[in-house]
């Protein structure tokens, strides 16, 4: 999937992830949250993140982009599947490039190459979530993207998570509790 990709009198590649670039990855994901002022969400801890992309249970998948065989930028991804739908889909769960490597093509090879990999796996589409205040809409507009204006994301946290499941009033509670410790 490695594709030498020339733009300004730079060139870039592009490639699937090896467990080799969990510390890169891990630092250009802090990077991000630092960036998006969430510093305090995330920790680079480069086993945590090789665990995640290349152990048993992986969670997510990713590509990078290198120049001069040093990492500039990164697209973290994970399939998603819907109640029936027959195909999964591909939720891009973050895009980044360092800020110096803006605007060269970067990102957008990025996206072209998980389109690349999506319509290998037979994907019925690409997802992505983005606040509206965020200057990369434009690219996934030109990407192709369409906003989708008739869906709300809803997100709970842990605290909403732990409340709402204190408000089980049936007995069926100490049976889901078993079967999430089923094997």
């Amino acid at each position: 999937m490695e594709e030498a990709i020339s733009n300004r009198n730079q060139i870039f590649s592009v490639r699937l992830a090896e467990p080799r670039d969990g510390s890169a990855i891990a630092a250009l994901k802090y990077a991000l949250q630092v960036e998006e002022g969430n510093r305090h969400t995330i920790a680079p801890n480069a086993e945590l993140w090789i665990e995640r992309l290349f152990g048993p249970d992986r969670q997510f998948e990713a590509l990078v982009a290198e120049h001069n065989s040093r990492m500039v930028g990164t697209l973290l991804f994970s399939l998603k599947y819907y109640t029936g739908w027959p195909e999964p889909a591909v939720y891009v769960q973050d895009l980044f490039v360092e800020s110096a490597f803006r605007r060269r093509g970067i990102a957008l090879q990025l996206l072209c190459h998980l389109a690349a990999y999506a319509k290998r796996q037979n994907v019925a589409h690409i997802e992505l979530v983005v606040h509206p205040q965020n200057p990369a809409r434009h690219l996934y507009e030109y990407a192709g993207f369409v906003g989708v204006e008739e869906a709300l994301t809803y997100v709970g946290g842990r605290a909403m998570i732990s409340e709402l499941a204190e408000r089980r009033t049936d007995d069926s509670a100490e049976s889901t509790d078993r079967a999430t410790h089923a094997g």
